[in-house]
């Protein structure tokens, strides 16, 4: 297990946890995402609210069956992040 959350700040958090089905036109179709972000408990709180986004390829090519995907973080300075 990964997430075994010890220390308190290792306990792990998906990103993506809320999302579903993504869809990057990659010719794969809409399916479950094989690829995470994976943030710390701190980070987490972090992360900008709506930010998780699946990027779409260019139609017309040949492209992997990973879909890229990102999240924004706001980090202030001096937090120590």
């Amino acid at each position: 297990e990964i997430d075994d959350g010890e220390p308190a700040e290792a306990d792990l958090r998906n990103a993506g946890a809320d999302r579903g089905l993504v869809n990057c036109n990659n010719g794969q179709g809409a399916r479950m995402p094989i690829d995470y972000v994976v943030l710390s408990r701190r980070l987490s709180r972090r992360m900008v609210p709506g930010s998780y986004r699946d990027w779409n390829y260019a139609g017309g090519g040949r492209w992997p069956d990973h879909c890229v995907i990102s999240v924004e973080l706001q980090l202030e300075a001096g937090n120590g992040l």
